[in-house]
């Protein structure tokens, strides 16, 4: 996929799960919506994390280009996205038994 347009890069090259997706995070937050970003990063987590958190909060993902020392992801911001974060209580877990939460 060629993508020829984008507003900011974030360079996560040498970076390893999660900052490559921190990073990229941290950069939407401080753009507006419709904005572009090419992140770049040699996790090869990447591949699976940069979808998955776009898929997640909203973002949409428009692809990536594979090169010899790098992927570049390109995400664009969108104006309802959120970044959802789940906090557990193990205290309010029913897929725990009673006696699973007590040693807890």
């Amino acid at each position: 996929m060629k993508i020829e347009k984008w507003d900011i890069t974030v360079d996560a090259i040498g970076l390893l799960c999660p900052l490559p997706v921190l990073k990229l995070r941290k950069c939407l937050a401080a753009l507006g919506p419709g904005q572009r970003v090419c992140l770049l990063a040699d996790d090869p987590a990447a591949a699976i994390d940069v979808p998955h958190f776009c898929h997640e909060t909203g973002h949409s993902f428009l692809g990536q280009d594979t090169h010899p020392d790098a992927t570049a992801y390109f995400v664009e911001k969108r104006e309802n996205a959120s970044a959802k974060c789940v906090s557990y209580n193990a205290e309010n877990d029913d897929t725990k038994s009673s006696q699973d939460k007590a040693s807890l």
